[in-house]
C-alpha cells in the first residue's frame, strides 16, 4: 500500500492532503484508471446552528427544513455551471428548489445592485 511504501515519504507535494494521499494510493495500486468523474454540481450547505470552524451560514435555501447556503458564490457557481452544460428547462425540470432559489439569489443581488446605484 502506498501510505507504507518509501514512495509515499518521498513523494514531494505542495499541497499534501487526504485527497492527494488518497490519489497517490489508487495509483500506486493500479487503480487510477478505472476511475471514472461524473458531472456534478456541489455548494456547502450547513443547518443554521452547526457548529463552525468557517463560515456561519448566510443564506436560506427556501423549502428545505433549516438548511442555509454557506458560500453565496460557490453555490451560484455550480447553478451557473449546470446552465452551461444542459438547458434552463432541464434545470427547473430537474432542480425546482434549488433553481427556485438560485433565482431568488440572483435576483436580490439584482435589486440590490440597482437600489446601491439609485441612492
Amino acid at each position: 500500500n502506498f501510505i507504507d511504501s518509501k514512495e509515499a515519504l518521498d513523494f514531494n507535494s505542495d499541497y499534501l492532503n487526504c485527497e492527494t494521499a488518497y490519489l497517490q494510493h489508487l495509483k500506486h495500486e493500479g487503480l487510477f484508471e478505472y476511475i471514472y468523474r461524473y458531472p456534478r454540481f456541489q455548494f456547502t450547505a450547513a443547518e443554521k446552528n452547526d457548529k463552525t470552524n468557517w463560515r456561519v451560514p448566510k443564506y436560506k435555501i427556501y423549502l428545505f427544513k433549516n438548511l442555509w447556503i454557506k458560500y453565496p458564490d460557490e453555490f451560484i457557481d455550480s447553478c451557473k455551471f449546470i446552465l452551461q452544460n444542459t438547458k434552463i428547462y432541464k434545470f427547473i425540470f430537474n432542480f425546482p428548489v434549488i433553481s427556485l432559489n438560485y433565482f431568488y439569489l440572483i435576483s436580490r443581488r439584482f435589486i440590490g445592485k440597482v437600489k446601491k446605484l439609485n441612492s
